[in-house]
């Protein structure tokens, strides 16, 4: 009697069909987890990555040799904490889930690799050593104390031949994200088109590669300056004069400190009809071409709040000289690199009102 394979062709469309529905179900749960990390990349990390990975002030995350040597943990960690004192602030109002779902577009860039897996075991080796190696092969581009790269990714700060600016080492961010092993991968990895090559190309040997990564950890101990606090928002200034004496001699210490008046207007210019402004709110607007030039060299952003300016305001009588504190700016963009520009400025504001409303 010839064998019914009937029943058995059944159930192995049965079984197939079962194991499409269940892949499906986690093809869909993937893709709409992609979908919904697209757009919290749009929302969050594409003004300064890039649409598409590609860099911009922030570094490229398109790269292969970055998605191929940086794990999850690493990029949810950075995403997390930031980049303290840089330009990268924190993500914290992220949840699990956002967080995930950005990773997981993000690894859409990637082709062939999976996402790398690390020991978060320590690499010892000898810091000592490290150091000298690191002063050797790393220090040019990083900084002699891990500082990384002076400015932001944009092409104004940086050559148009370099996807990249080193980034900061001594960074407690990248600190707590990084694990040793993927510190010491991404060594031996370099990173294609960037400046950063293998350090197996340098001739340097596992030993060697630990004692730079035992090296790096001690930057934990010192790190970057923090935040800065407790400043004022605003300095504000009664003069003891009138009106236009403050404004005349407010114009004379802009200029007497090397500054240039670009423009001066009522305070309600183009939202009051033509004729019925306030004579007695006025803003003058001044720069330092010199100090623009380098001001947007350290962060491009700082344009949003150059050429300087400051107000005259009477009120009942009172003529009160105001401008807005310019070391706030770190506060807002989490860039050490404009702490020293910003005490520039501020002691100019400082000495400017001074002269504008005391004799």
């Amino acid at each position: 009697m010839p064998f019914d394979k009937r029943p058995l062709i059944v159930i192995f469309v049965l079984i197939v069909a079962t194991m499409m529905v269940a892949c499906s179900g986690v093809g869909s749960k993937r893709t709409a987890e992609a979908t919904e990390g697209s757009r919290l990349y749009d929302l969050y990390c594409s003004a300064c990555h890039g649409d598409e990975g590609s860099g911009g002030v922030g570094v490229p995350l398109a790269l292969s040799d970055f998605l191929n040597t940086a794990s999850d943990e690493y990029i949810y960690k950075t995403i997390q904490l930031g980049r303290p004192g840089r330009v990268m602030p924190t993500f914290s109002e992220l949840s699990h889930q956002q967080i995930s779902s950005i990773i997981t577009h993000m690894r859409s860039w990637q082709w062939r690799s999976k996402a790398p897996k690390y020991s978060n075991e320590a690499i010892i080796g000898n810091p000592k050593r490290g150091g000298q190696l690191y002063a050797k092969h790393c220090a040019y581009c990083h900084g002699l104390s891990g500082e990384g790269g002076a400015g932001t990714g944009v092409t104004f700060s940086r050559p148009r031949s370099a996807k990249i600016l080193a980034p900061a080492l001594n960074n407690s961010g990248f600190l707590a994200s990084a694990s040793d092993h993927m510190i010491k991968a991404t060594l031996i990895q370099g990173r294609a088109e960037t400046p950063m090559r293998s350090v197996r190309t340098m001739g340097l040997k596992d030993k060697d590669i630990n004692d730079i990564v035992h090296y790096l950890r001690t930057f934990e101990a010192t790190g970057e300056a923090g935040d800065q606090q407790n400043e004022p928002r605003v300095f504000s200034k009664v003069s003891q004069f009138e009106f236009d004496e403050t404004l005349d001699r407010l114009r004379t210490a802009i200029k007497r400190k090397g500054y240039q008046i670009i423009r001066e207007h009522t305070l309600d210019a183009g939202f009051a009809e033509a004729g019925t402004e306030n004579s007695k709110q006025w803003v003058i607007y001044f720069a330092n071409f010199r100090f623009i030039n380098e001001s947007l060299t350290r962060d491009s952003r700082m344009g949003l709040f150059l050429p300087g300016r400051i107000t005259l305001i009477e009120r009942e009588g009172k003529v009160s000289v105001l401008a807005v504190n310019p070391m706030i700016y770190n506060q807002l963009f989490s860039n050490n690199a404009l702490i020293e520009l910003g005490r520039t400025l501020q002691h100019f504001y400082l000495a400017v009102l001074g002269e504008a409303t005391s004799s």
